[in-house]
C-alpha cells in the first residue's frame, strides 16, 4: 500500500496559496491572456514561496490591466454623442482621470513584476556583472603610427598615378622625357647664367681694352717677366687645375616625403601606354661629363686664352714705359740744371713732358690689360673653389648646363611637391572587440601638387593638386591593403 507523502505545514500552506493564485490567474487569463502556472506537488518551501510572490505580482499586473480596459470602455461610452453634452463632459473627465490613475497603477505593477523576475533570476544565477564598456574612444601614444605611414604611402601611390596620367594625356608631341624635380631642388640656372654672362663679358672687355689701348706706346720687346711660353704654361696649368680639383657631383638632399612622390611618379610614367621616360637629375644625371668636355671646358679655355692674350698685349706697353723711363729721368735732370743754357733746358723740359705722357699712357694700357687678365684669373679660381657650403660652383654650372641641354632637346620639367603625407587612428571598445575583433583602426592620406612645363617654351601643359584620403582600416587589414598591387 502506497503511503501518502507527508508535507510540513508551512509547505502545505504555501502550496495551497500558490495553487489558488494559479487558479485565479487562469480565470483572469481567460479575459487578458494571462499565463497559467502549474505547481509541482514536490516543490520545496523556498520554491513555493518564490512562486507565490511571482504569482502575486502577476495577479496585480493583470488586475491593473483589466481596470485599464474597463476604464477605456467607460471613456468610449462617455464620448457617445447620443448622451447629453454635460453628461458627456463629466463622464469623459472622470473616465480620463480614472484611466490616468489606472495606467499609473499598471506601470507600477509592471515595474514590480519586472523587479520580482529580476530577483528570481538573481537568486538562481547570482549577480550579473556590468560589461565595463562605456563607449569611450582612446588612442595610445604613437599607436598605429607605422601602419598609418604604410597607408599614407599607398595614398602617395594613388596621387602619383593620377599625376602621371595627367602628364601622359597633356604632353606636347615633341616631349621626349620628363625631368623630375622636387620643389626644393628645381634648378634656377643662376650659376650657369652667371658663368655665361661673365664669359661674354670677358669677350666684350677684351675688345674694349684693345680699342682703348691701340694708340698707347708699345716697346720693341716683351717685359722680362712676360713670355709667350710662360703664359701658355700658366694657362694650361690653370686649366689642368680644374681636373685636379676633387669634384663632388653630389645630389641635392631630397626630403623623404618628396622622395616618395618622385619615385612613385617615375614608376607610374613608365607604366603609361606608351611609356614616358623619366629622369631624376638630383639623384643621377647622365651626360654631365660630356657637357663638361664639350661646353664648359671650351668656355673656360676661351676665357683663359683671353687672359693669356691680355698678358701678351700688356707686355709691349710695359716695355715701352721701361724704355722711356731713363730718357724721362735724363730730361728732367737737364730741365732742373740751372747751369745749363736756357734753350737746352727748355728743350729738355719739352722732351720730359712728351716722355712723361708716353710713359703714363703705356702704364695705363698695361694696367688695363693686367686688370682684365686678373679678372679672368680670379673667375677661374673661384669656379674651382668650394663655397661655404662645400659646393663647387663649376659643378653647379655643369649640372645646370646638362639639364638645360635636355630641356632644349624636348624634355619636360616636372616639379613635384608632397605637401603632407600622414595618418591618424582610433580605438573602439564594444562587445565585438571583447570577443576578439581588433579595436584599432588607422588611415593614411596625402596631399600633393604637380606642375609640368614644356622645356623649350616654359609653358605649363599639365598641373594638379591631388588630395587622397585612404579610408580607415583595421590594423589587421593593413597588410592586405598595403601589399595590394
Amino acid at each position: 500500500m502506497i503511503q501518502p507523502v507527508s508535507r510540513p505545514r508551512l509547505a502545505s500552506t504555501h502550496w495551497a496559496a500558490a495553487t489558488w493564485l494559479a487558479l485565479q490567474l487562469t480565470v483572469y487569463g481567460g479575459a487578458v491572456s494571462a499565463q497559467t502556472t502549474s505547481i509541482p506537488p514536490n516543490a520545496t518551501t523556498e520554491e513555493l514561496k518564490k512562486t507565490t510572490e511571482q504569482l502575486t505580482e502577476r495577479k496585480k499586473a493583470i488586475e491593473a490591466e483589466t481596470a485599464v480596459i474597463t476604464a477605456e470602455k467607460a471613456l468610449a461610452a462617455a464620448k457617445d454623442t447620443t448622451k447629453a453634452p454635460a453628461a458627456d463632459e463629466i463622464a469623459a473627465a472622470k473616465a480620463a482621470k480614472e484611466l490616468a490613475e489606472l495606467q499609473k497603477a499598471q506601470a507600477e505593477a509592471e515595474k514590480a513584476r519586472a523587479e520580482a523576475a529580476n530577483a528570481t533570476t538573481k537568486a538562481k544565477f547570482g549577480d550579473i556583472p556590468a560589461s565595463g564598456f562605456t563607449g569611450a574612444v582612446e588612442l595610445g601614444t604613437n599607436a598605429g603610427s607605422t601602419e598609418a605611414l604604410l597607408l599614407a604611402s599607398v595614398a602617395v601611390r594613388s596621387v602619383a598615378k593620377e599625376m602621371a596620367e595627367a602628364i601622359g594625356k597633356a604632353k606636347p608631341g615633341n616631349m621626349t622625357k620628363a625631368m623630375l624635380y622636387t620643389s626644393s631642388t628645381v634648378p634656377d640656372f643662376q650659376a650657369l647664367a652667371s658663368f655665361r654672362a661673365q664669359r661674354e663679358g670677358f669677350k666684350a672687355s677684351f675688345e674694349a681694352t684693345n680699342e682703348a689701348t691701340k694708340n698707347a706706346p708699345k716697346g720693341g720687346g716683351l717685359a722680362a717677366s712676360v713670355t709667350p711660353v710662360g703664359l701658355a704654361l700658366d694657362a694650361a696649368g690653370k686649366l689642368l687645375n680644374f681636373f685636379k680639383t676633387d669634384f663632388k657631383f653630389q645630389s641635392f638632399e631630397v626630403a623623404s616625403s618628396d622622395g616618395m612622390l618622385l619615385a612613385a611618379v617615375a614608376g607610374e610614367l613608365r607604366a603609361l601606354t606608351p611609356p614616358v621616360a623619366a629622369q631624376a637629375p638630383t639623384l643621377y644625371q647622365v651626360g654631365m661629363a660630356g657637357t663638361l668636355q664639350q661646353t664648359v671646358v671650351d668656355d673656360i679655355k676661351d676665357a683663359l686664352g683671353r687672359a693669356q692674350q691680355a698678358m701678351l698685349r700688356m707686355a709691349p706697353h710695359v716695355a715701352a714705359a721701361k724704355e722711356r723711363e731713363p730718357r724721362l729721368a735724363a730730361a728732367l735732370k737737364v730741365k732742373a740744371d740751372e747751369t745749363k743754357p736756357k734753350p737746352e733746358r727748355d728743350a729738355a723740359a719739352a722732351d720730359a713732358e712728351r716722355l712723361q705722357g708716353e710713359v703714363q699712357r703705356a702704364n695705363e694700357a698695361a694696367a688695363l690689360w693686367k686688370a682684365l687678365a686678373d679678372r679672368i684669373d680670379a673667375w677661374s679660381t673661384k669656379l674651382a673653389t668650394p663655397d661655404d657650403r662645400g659646393q663647387i660652383p663649376l659643378a653647379a654650372v655643369v649640372r645646370q648646363a646638362a639639364v638645360q641641354a635636355e630641356l632644349e632637346s624636348g624634355a619636360a620639367l616636372v616639379v613635384l611637391q608632397l605637401h603632407k603625407a600622414a595618418g591618424t587612428g582610433y580605438t573602439k571598445k564594444n562587445l565585438l572587440s571583447s570577443l576578439g575583433a581588433n579595436p584599432f583602426f588607422v588611415m593614411g592620406g596625402a596631399v600633393a601638387s604637380m606642375t609640368a612645363m614644356d622645356g623649350k617654351t616654359g609653358d605649363v601643359f599639365a598641373s594638379a593638386l591631388v588630395p587622397v584620403h585612404g579610408g580607415y582600416h583595421s590594423v589587421s587589414d593593413v597588410k592586405a591593403v598595403v601589399n595590394r598591387r
